[in-house]
């Protein structure tokens, strides 16, 4: 996670979690987050090819140039990207997982934008995933609005992180880890660099897969 933004939302959402595998819709108080607020949203899954607004912060509209609210987060983007973010979101779902997104917006004028999207999975009535909190941070560009209409976003990075992944980047910064529910299943290892130290982190899954609803 690059900007405080994104780490903000992430640790009021694991404190909320508590040791479940993802907090409930109604536990999380905006005004716990009043200095993010404008730059979170919450998705609704409909299928697996709609993932729809239900809020959607005033910073995160005018740094896109768009009403978001009502309109589908899988909107405006190229196939290939379209496909990956089902699959994101998949395994967010699935597995009770951090998503992390980086994303480049062009603007009219042809000057590039690149944020980090944060999605994190919430409860609703039932215990199925079928809510997400996320949150938007620029992280590279000019902080002015897009000047036109913005073209097409770009999806340049995908990555999950899972709560193994979280504990280690916390024990880097002599935090305690929360315990998690989450049982490791070990399938392949990637490299996570945080304040210049390096990590092997093995990919977790659920100890009792969750699915998501049928659409």
């Amino acid at each position: 996670m690059q900007h405080v933004i994104n780490r903000t939302l992430f640790d009021y959402w694991n404190t909320v979690r508590g040791q479940r595998v993802a907090p409930r819709r109604f536990e999380i108080e905006p005004s716990r987050i009043a200095d993010i607020l404008a730059d979170t949203f919450i998705l609704e899954r409909v299928d697996r090819g709609v993932y729809r607004y239900r809020l959607a912060g005033t910073r995160l509209c005018e740094s896109f140039s768009a009403e978001f609210r009502g309109a589908n987060f899988l909107d405006g983007w190229a196939a290939a990207d379209r496909d990956r973010l089902q699959d994101v979101f998949a395994d967010v779902t699935r597995r009770g997982a951090a998503g992390l997104l980086t994303v480049e917006q062009v603007d009219g004028a042809g000057v590039a934008r690149r944020f980090e999207f944060m999605i994190l999975p919430l409860l609703h009535t039932g215990q199925t995933i079928d809510r997400y909190l996320g949150a938007a941070a620029l992280v590279h560009g000019p902080a002015e609005p897009p000047i036109g209409a913005p073209s097409a976003r770009r999806l340049i990075a995908a990555d999950m992180l899972t709560p193994e992944a979280l504990g280690l980047i916390r024990a880097a910064d002599a935090q305690p880890a929360r315990p998690t529910p989450l049982s490791v299943l070990v399938r392949s290892a990637r490299i996570v660099r945080h304040n210049r130290r390096q990590f092997r982190v093995y990919d977790g899954g659920l100890s009792t897969p969750v699915h998501p609803k049928a659409p």
